[in-house]
């Protein structure tokens, strides 16, 4: 009963508070990255091709590029980051590789 009186006051607060919410890619360390930075390294693959360390893939008739756009010192264990992505279809995937390991960033909506 106690919070009654204020009641509409906490109501109003919260109201001014902004949540950032959006889609990121999560990775297995938890690293996180935003669409909006996968989309930009997505179009830059795509547009241009001689970017070094870009890698360029043809299996069964499709072509993915990939690329390690960063790299990351977790607990004294090295992370490789890579976009992946599919040409013909312009998708793109985020992996987090960790002592030869590939594991896969899914893509989750997040409050912040």
């Amino acid at each position: 009963m106690r919070l009654l009186p204020l009641a509409s006051f906490i109501a109003f607060m919260s109201h001014l508070i902004s949540v950032s919410a959006e889609y990121k890619y999560i990775c297995p360390s938890r690293t996180k990255f935003t669409t909006d930075i996968i989309n930009i390294l997505r179009d830059t693959m795509l547009t241009n091709r001689n970017i070094d360390g870009l890698m360029t893939f043809n299996t069964f008739g499709r072509t993915t590029l990939s690329y390690v756009f960063d790299h990351r010192i977790i607990d004294g264990v090295s992370h490789n980051h890579v976009i992946k992505v599919q040409v013909e279809t312009r998708s793109a995937s985020v992996h987090e590789e960790k002592e030869g390991h590939l594991g896969l960033c899914e893509l989750i909506f997040v409050v912040d």
